[in-house]
């Protein structure tokens, strides 16, 4: 029997993982953080950028100079490492920059998934011209139609691509 379109499971969708990432900086880090250009050591200074208080700031200030997140310059200034830097962005950014990387590591791989896989055939099989690769199929219909695409969409008309030239006519039952 030759497949008329995708074999693909009817119902079942099953859940794979789910992620999470988040970088949520302490208290006293995150205030010192915000010191870049100011003495961080000074309570009234902490609180005049900060608008919070932080009790024994030169303490912190040492133990996170320690950590090499920051350091006083010779003038007695809090000045931040290029570790401090990338943590000040690491809580505005992490989940939006972890998602970015898993999206696209994904893609790597399942761009390179294509429908006619010999390994998987027996007497049941797709047409020898099928050379569709499906996510890549299912990713270019998504972008086009802006991301609305809905899942009778996909069993009326994607799931019966079968060529990677979509403008190459297919004809029925082949």
């Amino acid at each position: 029997m030759t497949f008329e379109f995708w074999q693909a499971p009817d119902r079942d969708s099953p859940k794979t993982a789910a992620f999470s990432a988040t970088a949520e900086l302490g208290r006293q880090l995150g205030l010192l953080l915000q010191m870049e250009g100011r003495s961080g050591t000074k309570e009234e200074d902490v609180k005049a950028v900060t608008g919070e208080d932080l009790s024994r700031p030169r303490r912190w200030h040492k133990i996170f100079e320690r950590m090499g997140l920051l350091f006083l310059n010779d003038g007695g200034v809090t000045e931040l490492t290029d570790l401090g830097r990338f943590m000040v962005q690491a809580e505005a950014t992490a989940s939006k920059n972890f998602r970015r990387e898993l999206a696209r590591l994904a893609v790597s791989v399942l761009r390179k998934y294509q429908l006619k896989n010999p390994v998987d055939e027996g007497e049941d099989h797709y047409p020898d011209d099928c050379d569709i690769h499906p996510y890549w199929a299912v990713w270019k219909a998504a972008i086009a139609l802006d991301g609305r695409i809905h899942w009778d969409e996909l069993n009326r008309e994607i799931f019966r691509v079968r060529s990677r030239d979509l403008g190459r006519p297919q004809a029925p039952g082949r």
